[in-house]
């Protein structure tokens, strides 16, 4: 549907602009993605946050990424909620570790807020490389 393929592009856009936001530590455009009823942020360590947990973390530089890239991703629309599956490379800057790329499957679920599509939920699964 032309409808469906508008949506996917927005929330295409809305991903891009999380991790725009991630490389950026950007806490203000974070939050603004992310919902306030995000229910997971799971880590590909296994570490579970909420929003609240996520945002001090970035704000604290415990978070911290260089470049992410989209290595593929396929959207799914489900009424006023999208599923997006795909594998990204992230590059990790953990405090007092060595930087390293990860290549992670992840799953984010995002749901319509008012007129944009806002973070929800998202599980991330590290992937050899």
């Amino acid at each position: 549907m032309a409808t469906d393929t508008h949506q996917i592009d927005s929330v295409v856009r809305r991903e891009e602009a999380f991790y725009a936001a991630l490389t950026a530590s950007d806490v203000g455009a974070l939050d603004e993605i992310i919902s306030d009823d995000l229910t997971t942020f799971g880590h590909s360590t296994g570490v579970v946050d909420t929003k609240a947990e996520y945002l001090a973390g970035v704000r604290e530089g415990r978070y911290r990424h260089g470049p992410i890239t989209r290595l593929s991703g396929n959207t799914r629309m489900f009424g006023d909620a999208a599923v997006t599956i795909g594998v990204i490379d992230l590059t990790a800057m953990p405090p007092g570790a060595p930087v390293r790329t990860l290549r992670l499957q992840q799953v984010m679920v995002w749901k319509q807020e008012k007129s944009d599509w806002r973070l929800f939920l998202r599980q991330a699964t590290a992937l050899p490389l």
